[in-house]
């Protein structure tokens, strides 16, 4: 004798008990909420940056700083010549500074030239001399 053919019916109290207990196994055995993850204080450093003459060097620029650690965010615009960066407060601005130098780029205007004479023309500045790539 054939069986009839059947469809899986799921009732909405069905889902809201599979939900619950999704929920539960995620929060944890205890049914408990996870505790929040802690804060951490953070602050806004503005550190100026001299050499950028494109979006391809204010790119480099923000790679850099994004590799050091406790950097939350990280802005560099290289017509107005800055970075604003988001950093956990235990941060030390000179890690920014050797992280925008290591890009190649200065943090005072080399020379009264705010828009040349960064190193390594566009490459990832761990060395080479200072060149104009010729925007």
């Amino acid at each position: 004798m054939a069986r009839p053919a059947t469809s899986p019916v799921v009732s909405a109290g069905a889902v809201l008990v599979l939900f619950a207990a999704l929920g539960s196994a995620l929060a944890g055995c205890d049914g408990k909420d996870p505790a929040p993850a802690a804060r951490v204080a953070t602050t806004t450093i503005e550190i100026p940056v001299y050499g950028m003459d494109c979006d391809g060097c204010a790119s480099s620029v923000r790679s850099k700083i994004m590799r050091v650690p406790g950097v939350v965010e990280c802005t560099v615009s290289h017509t107005e010549h800055r970075a604003v960066c988001t950093v956990e407060e235990s941060v030390d601005r000179e890690l920014l500074a050797e992280a925008i130098r290591r890009a190649g780029y200065f943090l005072e205007p080399p020379d009264g030239d705010h828009d040349h004479g960064h190193a390594d023309d566009h490459g990832d500045g761990d060395g080479g001399a200072t060149s104009d790539h010729g925007h």
